[in-house]
């Protein structure tokens, strides 16, 4: 009975998994906001289950949360901070997938590429294969684009100045009319896929 018990719970999960990790950080563009199936998961699936995928982001956080772990304008974030999360997870891979929710919030462009700058040092020294994801092209109003078009800008810039990989996203096609919520922000399912397969297939390189 013990034994039984005991390999009944090691099948739940829970991060318990054998396999190599991919932590997914970021906010909702990473959560899913929603989608019947997420980001995690799907690129779980285009990978050949070859890996146990992560969600390390939550919808409307931005960069600086990941290392205090505190919330903002009710937003929680529910892991350790940054280092420490990282200490307990493993990672074999990490994805930074940030931006998006700072340039709602207007953070200044410098502090995003000093905190994007050293969530990707202490990746690195994690021992880590570290990607930076870019950001969609969003629409709102034209500050907004101006915002998350500079913020793009720092994610390539960083990962050239700290030798990582960069998955630029901006020339995938889509149709605003199908592939994007209500919300004018969102990916739908689709378009979300096709996001998951881009950042697969550089992955399997």
């Amino acid at each position: 009975m013990v034994i039984l018990f005991v390999v009944l719970l090691s099948s739940c999960g829970g991060g318990s998994s054998s396999l190599p990790v991919i932590s997914m950080y970021g906010d909702s563009l990473s959560s899913g906001n929603g989608l019947e199936v997420p980001p995690a998961p799907r690129l779980s699936q285009l990978l050949g289950q070859r890996y146990e995928v992560q969600l390390r982001g939550v919808s409307g956080a931005i960069i600086s949360q990941s290392f205090t772990s505190q919330s903002r304008s009710g937003v929680d974030w529910p892991w350790l901070a940054f280092s420490q999360q990282l200490k307990k997870d493993h990672p074999a891979i990490i994805l930074l997938r940030w931006g998006g929710g700072d340039a709602v919030v207007n953070t200044d462009p410098e502090v995003f590429r000093s905190l994007l700058t050293r969530a990707v040092i202490e990746a690195k020294a994690s021992g880590a294969k570290v990607y930076l994801i870019g950001i969609i092209p969003l629409p709102e109003t034209p500050e907004f684009i101006q915002r998350s078009a500079a913020n793009e800008i720092i994610n390539q810039e960083v990962a050239a100045q700290q030798g990582v990989t960069f998955i630029g996203l901006r020339d995938l096609p889509f149709d605003r009319a199908v592939d994007i919520e209500p919300d004018n922000v969102h990916p739908l399912q689709a378009y979300s896929d096709r996001i998951m397969q881009r950042i697969a297939q550089i992955i399997d390189k």
